[in-house]
């Protein structure tokens, strides 16, 4: 299990590998930010929301005010934080655990 602390002044992963270790992995995450996060959900925000304030299921693809697109969110969130976890733990996406869910 991997959770992921998002602070204004560093944020980490904290991984737990198995069963049987007693302590949690720390994986620093330098080039992951809390101002960073903060404008993609803001972005996100934005995709799902239409004029009326309700939700939407889909998610729109162009571009909104704050310049982000969803693929440059899952971009960043790949390049910021999955894949720093994935290159500490020697996984690669080929060969992750079939049990593995990334969201």
């Amino acid at each position: 299990m991997v959770v992921i602390n998002v602070a204004e002044s560093r944020c980490d992963a904290l991984v737990l590998e198995d069963q049987d270790s007693d302590r949690p992995r720390l994986i620093p995450l330098p080039t992951l930010s809390y101002a960073g996060i903060k404008e993609m959900q803001l972005s996100l925000r934005v995709y799902i929301s239409n004029p009326t304030g309700r939700s939407t299921r889909h998610i729109r693809q162009d571009l909104e005010p704050t310049g982000m697109s969803t693929q440059s969110i899952l971009s960043m969130l790949y390049t910021t934080t999955v894949y720093p976890i994935l290159e500490v733990l020697s996984l690669t996406v080929s060969n992750t655990y079939p049990s593995m869910c990334i969201c």
